[in-house]
């Protein structure tokens, strides 16, 4: 079973980006619109990009205009989560995303296995 987990964090970036120009708006609608479907569907109908990001285990897709959503799937036992992590433009998820995190070798998430949760905060 796939469980959405949205980060306050995430939500902070959603509603930014939904209060920014007509094309951030679109972007931001896109991405509240693909986490709908994957609480419903299980699964993201976005276009993925060219190259994803791969060496962080993330899949990142494209809202449009140069906007992307980037997603981590983390299974556990019982369940697979799929973390929201970030919304925004190519920058911001180059800048942000990308160098903050790129030495990691495994998941940006811890699962907290005794409430079979996930935690939001970011290991070090």
């Amino acid at each position: 079973m796939l469980k959405v987990v949205i980060p306050k964090d995430f939500k902070k970036m959603l509603t930014a980006l939904g209060k920014s120009d007509r094309v951030g708006k679109s972007a931001a609608q896109k991405a509240q619109a693909a986490c709908t479907q994957a609480q419903l569907d299980g699964d993201i109908q976005l276009p993925r990009t060219k190259h994803g990001e791969s060496r962080l285990h993330c899949d990142k897709y494209d809202l449009g205009d140069g906007y992307r959503l980037v997603t981590q799937k983390i299974k556990s036992d019982t369940e697979t989560n799929l973390i929201m992590l970030f919304v925004g433009s190519h920058a911001e998820v180059k800048s942000k995303i990308c160098c903050k995190f790129s030495s990691l070798r495994l998941s940006l998430f811890s699962i907290d296995r005794s409430s079979s949760g996930v935690r939001e905060s970011v290991r070090d």
